[in-house]
């Protein structure tokens, strides 16, 4: 809805239809003056893209203070009223991924192949320095002795170079070499063999026997290994660095992955309510992730506000959020689904626990998937 001045004229600017009211009974155009401000256009450009015209801040009120009345309305037919549960779950969801990897998930990757590296290159060189040698271990960015003992941040980089002299030190002793041969750097899925180029990998099935060469999925994988090796030089940090990044900035489309999936399960688990279509779970599961979204906002601004105010009363608050959100959902469930309290409980647990079963093979499978992609 626009706020410029309406008309005098009752032709629409648009089709030329003469105009009853104040919108086109023909092609819906509001009969207002062409001319627009700067901040008339904003105005615009945003009520287009949020329906912010008074509905959003009125169906977020409802979302809040009635747990799953909005998904029973859309279902009962009372939709005029409030935003478009899809255009309302892009939006949200856009605004919330933006904060998210902009304040909240800041991924350098080439921080990230530093680290990968420094691991790979370390662990290699105390494997040197005693093959039977298990009392380093690598946990969260750092070197743990004995299980215990933290004697190393791999973030800091003088440190670590000054470690590997050490480690080097006692190679020099010890096997009279301190370097690690790189010449031989390979990315392998497995145990496949390594090819330098498809013509070499080709060369040599063509010697074999016809009994022996690879059937098609061994060699598309070995397609596959050859394409991404061929891409990254060899080097196994710069892979899982991009790998994970790449993996990180997938949440969205997981996220809208699994929406059909999950839908799938509540409608088995309440396939004795006829009534409920499968869309009608589906809008119920996009309201809750809508919540969701918007709860984990103050959730993860905790953890930033920690790192400048040490206040023990973040961690309540994250608590506070977690119990909300079991709350909300109970109620929500309970609600729309109409079941007495037991039913919804036990439900509710049952859902979550497949959910997260879905969700882990969902990631698994995309994760291999970007990973065969390269």
């Amino acid at each position: 809805m626009s706020h410029r001045p309406e008309r005098k004229e009752k032709d629409c600017l648009n089709c030329g239809s003469i105009v009853s009211g104040k919108y086109c009974q023909h092609c819906g155009q509001e009969n207002t003056e062409p001319g627009m401000t700067v901040w008339g256009l904003i105005q615009h450009f945003f009520y287009d893209i949020s329906h912010f015209d008074g509905k959003y801040f009125t169906t977020l009120g409802s979302l809040f203070k009635k747990p799953g009345y909005l998904s029973k309305a859309f279902m009962e037919g009372k939709r005029a009223s409030f935003v478009d549960p899809v255009k309302m779950y892009i939006f949200t969801s856009a605004f919330f991924f933006l904060l998210f990897y902009s304040f909240f998930l800041k991924v350098d990757e080439k921080d990230m192949e530093s680290g990968i590296m420094n691991v790979n290159d370390l662990s290699e060189r105390l494997k040197l320095l005693d093959s039977t040698n298990n009392r380093y271990d690598f946990r969260n960015n750092y070197l743990i002795l004995n299980n215990k003992d933290t004697i190393l941040d791999l973030k800091d980089e003088k440190n670590v170079a000054k470690f590997r002299d050490s480690v080097n030190q006692l190679l020099r002793l010890k096997k009279g070499t301190d370097t690690l041969k790189q010449d031989n750097l390979h990315i392998s899925f497995t145990d496949l063999p390594n090819y330098t180029s498809r013509k070499v990998y080709d060369s040599m099935q063509q010697l074999l026997p016809s009994d022996k060469r690879d059937n098609s999925l061994q060699r598309l994988m070995m397609y596959r290994q050859i394409s991404i090796n061929e891409k990254y030089n060899g080097n196994t940090g710069k892979f899982l660095a991009s790998l994970v990044d790449k993996f990180l900035h997938s949440f969205p489309t997981l996220l809208f992955i699994s929406l059909p999936l999950l839908a799938l399960l509540l409608k088995l688990l309440y396939f004795r309510k006829k009534e409920y279509l499968y869309v009608f779970h589906g809008i119920f599961l996009i309201h809750l992730y809508i919540f969701t979204f918007l709860l984990l906002i103050p959730f993860f601004f905790t953890y930033n506000a920690a790192e400048f105010l040490h206040w023990k009363i973040w961690s309540y608050v994250r608590l506070g959020l977690v119990i909300w959100f079991m709350v909300y959902l109970y109620k929500s469930v309970r609600l729309f689904y109409g079941q007495s309290r037991a039913k919804t409980f036990f439900k509710i647990w049952l859902f979550m626990i497949i959910s997260l079963l879905i969700m882990l093979i969902v990631f698994i499978l995309y994760f291999a998937f970007i990973a065969l992609k390269g």
